[in-house]
């Protein structure tokens, strides 16, 4: 009798559709990141209007000898940010989709990011977005 429960109340749950996968192309903004002249990120982004809301896709690609936990460090402190006004869109981009340095001589181009939707309603206008890297020292 049990399972019959959980197996109704299952079935009664509403349901949930499957993120869609977004995969980076030529259009989506690109910066890197430098240690030191040899090391570093690649990270790419673009955000998309999901039911109204503002979706930010960001995937990354390691070159050099970095460690990657100082990419996820700087990521964790970066914030995409609106040319418009310079409003913050979302800080924190360390859930981004790391890919091998294979993909960095091919700029992301063809590999998966990872998604996050935002509270924020997707503007009237496609806004036009860049990474604010926080300043200073970084410390592990």
């Amino acid at each position: 009798m049990r399972i019959f429960t959980l197996l109704l109340a299952l079935c009664l749950l509403p349901a949930v559709s499957a993120a869609e996968t977004r995969v980076v192309n030529e259009s989506w903004g690109g910066t890197r990141f430098n240690w030191t002249r040899n090391d570093g990120m690649l990270v790419r982004w673009q955000v998309f209007d999901v039911e109204g809301k503002l979706e930010v896709c960001v995937a990354y690609s390691s070159f050099g000898g970095t460690n990657s936990q100082f990419n996820r460090l700087a990521l964790r402190e970066a914030q995409l940010r609106t040319r418009d006004g310079d409003n913050r869109v979302l800080r924190n981009l360390s859930f981004g989709k790391l890919h091998s340095s294979r993909a960095e001589p091919k700029k992301l181009v063809g590999f998966e990011a990872s998604c996050k939707v935002t509270k924020l309603d997707f503007p009237t206008e496609y806004p036009v977005t860049y990474i604010k890297w926080r300043e200073g020292r970084y410390s592990l």
